[in-house]
């Protein structure tokens, strides 16, 4: 039996640091997305280590993140008309992602600095609001994953313009990637994952990483995330453990870069 616990509040950092003090016996696993790995960078003061305070256990799901603008706000259909109109209203406009610090916040403002644009973050509650708000009209653009926009794509109000990774997602097989169009730092997905407490044994680990990636490569499981616009990539758990390290590394310096801080 598995009981799900909600700890919401403070970028996760309520439910992170109750992983860490858990008993390491891996009947305590922490649920958490990608944004786990800013808090390092972002806090004054870090309330956790997500390298040295954690084991990854496995990756459940990966999304890349779009660049998607309110049809509202912007009549571009490409990315050099929408830079070429923020550029000229200047003060004029926002964009949105699912949270302040997150991936699609700290990529926007890359993508700002390195346009020479002045556009805004406003921060919602997760990537469902953020999608309203786009719709709505309330704000010009937002870098969300397509979870958060698939439900919206057939009603004509918002347009995809470019795509993060190191390749075309298969779910916008004509939606160009940043990387294609001259821009370099987008090659970052997001991504949702395990994690238990430090001092868990290797063998329990093991099993753990094991069970879930056997999990992962059920066709049904394959297809219900599929649906919600999720992919999966069965990794190993020593890759998985690079890939933490490398990214906390990047992002890291892209927040230290940007100058994102969460008070």
């Amino acid at each position: 039996m598995v009981v799900i616990e909600n700890k919401p509040g403070a970028s996760g950092v309520i439910a992170t640091n109750e992983a860490i003090r858990s008993t390491p016996d891996g009947h305590t696993i922490l649920l958490h997305t990608m944004g786990m790995l800013t808090v390092p960078a972002t806090f004054d003061k870090p309330p956790y280590d997500p390298v040295e305070d954690l084991v990854p256990v496995a990756e459940l799901v990966n999304t890349p993140v779009w660049l998607v603008v309110s049809i509202e706000r912007t009549q571009a259909r490409t990315l050099k008309e929408f830079v070429d109109q923020m550029r000229r209203e200047k003060g004029k406009h926002f964009y949105t992602s699912s949270a302040s610090a997150s991936t699609g916040h700290l990529l926007g403002l890359q993508f700002s600095e390195q346009n020479g644009l002045d556009m805004q973050h406003v921060a919602y509650k997760g990537g469902a609001p953020a999608a309203l708000a786009l719709l709505k009209g309330e704000v010009t653009a937002s870098f969300v994953d397509m979870s958060s926009m698939r439900p919206h794509l057939s009603g004509g109000k918002i347009r995809l313009l470019a795509v993060s990774g190191s390749a075309r997602s298969p779910q916008t097989p004509d939606v160009p990637t940043f990387k294609e169009i001259g821009l370099t730092g987008f090659e970052l997905t997001s991504w949702a994952g395990l994690f238990v407490a430090r001092s868990t044994p290797n063998a329990v680990v093991k099993t753990l990483t094991d069970t879930v990636n056997r999990l992962l490569q059920d066709p049904e499981v394959v297809s219900q995330y599929a649906k919600l616009g999720y992919g999966i990539t069965v990794k190993s758990h020593e890759a998985f453990v690079a890939q933490v390290r490398r990214e906390t590394d990047q992002l890291s310096a892209l927040a230290r870069k940007t100058g994102v801080k969460v008070q």
